[in-house]
């Protein structure tokens, strides 16, 4: 569980990366809202 919790923030972190030079705020917003 603790192993897919880790890939799951990884994914989190993977998709925020992808989307902050979109609109930080907004990504930021979402990853918050996410966990």
């Amino acid at each position: 569980m603790k192993r897919f919790r880790f890939t799951l923030i990884e994914l989190l972190v993977v998709i925020a990366i992808i989307a902050i030079p979109s609109s930080s705020k907004c990504s930021f917003f979402l990853l918050f809202s996410a966990i």
